[in-house]
């Protein structure tokens, strides 16, 4: 029986994967808009998926300056750097610099700070809908409006030393 049962999900598996069709989209073919809630300097194209509703990868561009201010998300967000270079700051963890190919997590509802130093674009995939949630530095939840208002201003960090955060 159990065997029976592996076959069945096998070839489910198999039929769903050749269900899929196959997708490449270069960035020039892409459109980027501002995404609501962050910064203007920040811009997005979705690649698979709706992030109003549920799981998604987006190609993000940031300028060169653009500051994310403290604050989390109800999923976990995973970050993959494909140009430039970004300062990351995790709650309760220091600065790390972001170079291309680097890989970040934040956990579902973890604190982090996104400062980009250098023209940045970077693959952001979230497990569930996408929303930002801004906080002080006591931790306590702001407005988006609070956070982009009076949040540091763009390109407030130092650019940072080539080995920091390696």
């Amino acid at each position: 029986m159990k065997i029976f049962a592996v076959s069945v999900l096998l070839c489910l598996s198999a039929l769903l994967c050749a269900a899929q069709e196959g997708k490449l989209e270069n960035t020039k073919d892409m459109k980027f808009t501002t995404v609501p809630n962050l910064p203007t300097c920040v811009t997005a194209a979705a690649e698979e998926g709706d992030p109003g509703n549920g799981a998604a990868i987006l190609l993000l561009k940031v300028k060169t300056g653009c500051d994310i201010p403290m604050h989390w998300h109800t999923t976990v967000e995973k970050l993959m750097m494909v140009s430039g270079l970004a300062r990351l700051e995790m709650k309760d963890a220091k600065p790390q610099i972001m170079r291309p190919a680097a890989f970040a997590i934040a956990p579902s509802k973890h604190p982090h700070h996104f400062t980009c130093v250098s023209a940045c674009q970077l693959y952001v995939v979230t497990t569930g809908a996408f929303d930002i949630h801004y906080v002080d530095a006591k931790g306590d939840e702001i407005t988006p409006e609070q956070a982009l208002k009076s949040g540091k201003k763009a390109g407030a960090h130092k650019k940072p030393a080539a080995k920091q955060g390696d």
